[in-house]
């Protein structure tokens, strides 16, 4: 019989400065609703990019600044 060591855990470290920001706090950020975050989500469209960390959806703050200021206009013909 071959003896195999088990596979060694995968173990992820979160750099340090890196904040991940829960579905609640984005809303609030960005002066939206769970509901229309939740449809971006379901959507997979280019919105923000999310992680799914258990059964927790959470945001990397970098990608929501980033996605918020993508979005800074100078007038409404800006699109």
């Amino acid at each position: 019989p071959v003896n195999n060591p088990a596979p060694a855990p995968i173990v992820a470290t979160i750099p340090a400065g890196v904040e991940y920001l829960t579905e609640k706090q984005v809303a609030e950020l960005l002066k939206i609703s769970l509901p229309t975050l939740s449809r971006w989500r379901a959507k997979e469209n280019e919105h923000l990019p999310f992680s799914k960390i258990g059964r927790s959806v959470r945001y990397l703050r970098s990608d929501v600044e980033f996605y918020a200021a993508s979005k800074k206009r100078n007038s409404t013909s800006d699109f």
